[in-house]
């Protein structure tokens, strides 16, 4: 194995300048697009437009925003690259059996010197130095290999669905009788790759990461139906939740409540995801963050104590929230006619889980809004004694009873 580390650099510089370069491509193509949607929309009509309509939105626009994915892909890649590339060290190149061969023979040679009958430690000293250089370039060119593998994979991936697209565009026929455009020749897989990507560029343009996106879809949310919260708790300020539960920052995530409905109910399927694919522990975890005591600011600046007001608030949040979800989705039992059984299976989970939840945050509401004073009198106001000490120990799902078995501590005036 071996690499030459002054190309790479001078590589990934390239590379990262033609990146740079696309983004005004990107820009003035959204612009472009934009134009062209607006005035196809004033000047055509009937079936002509609406061929285009249908071929604009169902391929061009979700295949400019692969681009756009790509694009962010790609330089994010680079950045990571381009930081590994520059700590390899200055030299020519770096080949490891050639390097490994003179540290062999380095050595050898130390133990004859060793043999000898007056020894010349200068000279060993200076093997000793040459091997241990060498053995750092071995070790850094391993080093780099290493935490570079598969960092170009994602880019490869939209490159393919990109390619695919464009091969597969070239059969697009025009039928000028009926005067519209057809692009049935695409494969369905296609169209919903690009679909889903779309959606994936739209979250990636928002701020997110590919790892938080995907955390997201490991707890089973689907792409579609996070760009459709993420967009509105974005318009109103919100976005924090998103971002902080995809990284699973509670502290962070739960230090005030949402007002805004979508992130209401997105924090209440993230809890309910949460708990089926994490367990207890993370949920626990999470729940503890919700019920950590906040300082209390008042209108003059002055900090006044430790207030729960806002754990109360968020039981209440999410007792609400899951019971409504419950109620749709009991709904799914009478109005659909359930014949997967994989299907069948996964909503019987989800109620399970969602009654349990619903009565574990029902019953926290009740004592925590008890023991704080808060029940029954307004969840804003601070002026109430609190609890300065609050969180929920031995959480545990009774699989054989589909219930939640807990404990409360608490302590405070």
């Amino acid at each position: 194995m071996f690499i030459w580390p002054f190309r790479i650099k001078e590589k990934v510089n390239s590379m990262k300048s033609n990146i740079e370069k696309i983004d005004f491509a990107i820009l003035s193509t959204k612009i472009e697009l934009d134009k062209i949607e607006y005035d196809l929309s004033a000047r055509l009509k009937g079936a002509a437009w609406r061929s285009v309509q249908r071929y604009t939105e169902n391929i061009i626009g979700p295949l400019f925003k692969v681009y756009g994915s790509w694009q962010i892909e790609c330089t994010r890649a680079l950045e990571a690259y381009y930081r590994e590339a520059n700590i390899l060290p200055n030299i020519g190149f770096i080949h490891r059996e050639k390097f490994e061969g003179y540290i062999d023979k380095w050595e050898a040679a130390i133990e004859r010197e060793f043999n000898r009958k007056h020894v010349n430690m200068r000279r060993i000293k200076m093997l000793n130095r040459l091997i241990s250089k060498h053995q750092g370039y071995i070790d850094s060119m391993e080093r780099f290999v290493g935490n570079t593998v598969g960092i170009f994979d994602e880019c490869r991936r939209l490159e393919d669905i990109i390619l695919d697209t464009k091969t597969g565009l070239s059969t697009v026929k025009f039928d000028t009788e009926a005067g519209e455009i057809y692009f049935t020749e695409l494969s369905a897989n296609l169209i919903n790759s690009l679909n889903l990507e779309s959606n994936r560029y739209d979250l990636l343009n928002g701020g997110l990461t590919y790892k938080e996106i995907n955390e997201l879809c490991r707890l089973g949310f689907e792409l579609p139906e996070l760009r459709s919260m993420y967009i509105p708790m974005k318009k109103c300020g919100e976005e924090d939740f998103f971002i902080n539960l995809a990284r699973k920052d509670f502290d962070k995530a739960f230090s005030k409540v949402p007002e805004n409905t979508v992130s209401q109910m997105f924090i209440s399927e993230y809890i309910l995801n949460l708990s089926i694919s994490d367990g207890d522990g993370e949920l626990t975890r999470a729940i503890n963050a919700m019920l950590k005591p906040v300082e209390y600011e008042d209108g003059y600046g002055i900090i006044d104590g430790l207030y729960t007001t806002h754990a109360v608030e968020y039981m209440k949040m999410l007792y609400s929230c899951l019971e409504y979800k419950l109620e749709l989705n009991s709904c799914s039992f009478l109005d659909e006619d359930i014949r997967n059984r994989n299907d069948y299976n996964d909503l019987v989970l989800r109620n399970e889980r969602l009654i349990a939840l619903a009565t574990l945050f029902g019953s926290a509401y009740d004592v925590i809004g008890e023991a704080s004073e808060t029940k029954n009198k307004s969840l804003t106001s601070a002026s109430v004694p609190q609890l300065s000490e609050l969180n929920i120990n031995g959480l545990l799902f009774n699989d054989k009873l589909k219930s939640y078995d807990y404990s409360i501590k608490y302590s405070g005036k």
